[in-house]
């Protein structure tokens, strides 16, 4: 049985070559099929690089339908019929015995990629020396001139927009922000917090205790523990209604009414004469 095994495996010794034709760099597959049974697997060495022919990967088989296949991936950097030298193969059986088919050698036509007679240009003439162009100084000292006199420009603009500051202190305050409008663009909220920072600035005026380091209660508790009679009360209820209306939705005649009440607390605040004591006296609002 082992004499017929071998007799056919001697039979399809051919290498199928792929693809066809095969040009310069292309990879090539070398197969070899054999006729054998399935409890036969292939030992395979690897092919040996050359100066025109480069392994890509390790050799690999593969069992189906009662074919072993052998498959070599190679490529090839010259053109012409190239032979490469195909090692043993090496077929073990399921008993342990083994068959050594043994290396031939596979042909490829390699197609060159270069186009058809003499590529090569012709050699051209050399050139005559360069021409040296004189240098000057000029374009520098342009570029010198312009930057110093932008730059004289650019401070000369600085120190006016500096003096604006000092020009429009001595002028009328600045209008407070118009509070019909943004209650009316639906931002209540920012309403609140500015009224909020208006009544909570006058407080730290008449009551530095109360400045604007402390919490809104801490601010409150220390409004009721110095200050004195109603006044107290009303500048508490102001600032939990401002509180309420920051960080709480409101409708906008509510946040209205809020904006007045703190408006009625912040004149009387300022209009309230200051005792020795550092408390505020009564003022009817």
């Amino acid at each position: 049985m082992n004499a017929t095994l071998l007799f056919l495996l001697l039979q399809s010794s051919a290498w199928t070559i792929s693809p066809s034709p095969v040009t310069v760099g292309d990879t090539v597959y070398l197969t070899r099929r054999f006729d054998t049974t399935p409890d036969v697997w292939a030992r395979l060495r690897p092919l040996d690089p050359t100066a025109v022919m480069e392994p890509l990967i390790p050799p690999r088989w593969r069992y189906a339908e009662g074919e072993l296949t052998v498959t070599y991936a190679i490529a090839l950097f010259a053109s012409g019929r190239r032979n490469i030298a195909i090692p043993d193969i090496e077929l073990v059986h399921a008993d342990g015995h083994v068959q050594t088919i043994v290396g031939d050698t596979a042909w490829v036509d390699v197609e060159t990629v270069l186009p058809g007679g003499d590529s090569a240009f012709a050699p051209r003439p050399s050139q005559g020396p360069l021409v040296r162009r004189r240098t000057t100084g000029l374009p520098l000292a342009v570029l010198l001139a312009t930057t110093v006199l932008v730059l004289a420009v650019w401070v000369l603009f600085r120190r006016r927009r500096s003096r604006r500051p000092a020009i429009e202190e001595q002028g009328e305050p600045p209008p407070g922000p118009p509070i019909d409008v943004w209650v009316a663009s639906g931002e209540s909220r920012a309403v609140a917090t500015v009224m909020a920072n208006r009544l909570r600035d006058v407080i730290a005026d008449r009551i530095p205790e109360a400045g604007r380091h402390l919490h809104t209660e801490e601010c409150i508790r220390t409004v009721l523990e110095l200050g004195s009679g109603e006044m107290a009360g009303q500048v508490a209820e102001a600032l939990r209604a401002l509180e309420r209306a920051r960080f709480s939705p409101a409708a906008p005649a509510d946040v209205l009414e809020v904006v007045d009440q703190a408006e009625a607390v912040i004149a009387a605040l300022e209009v309230a004469p200051d005792e020795p004591d550092g408390k505020t006296d009564t003022v009817e609002s």
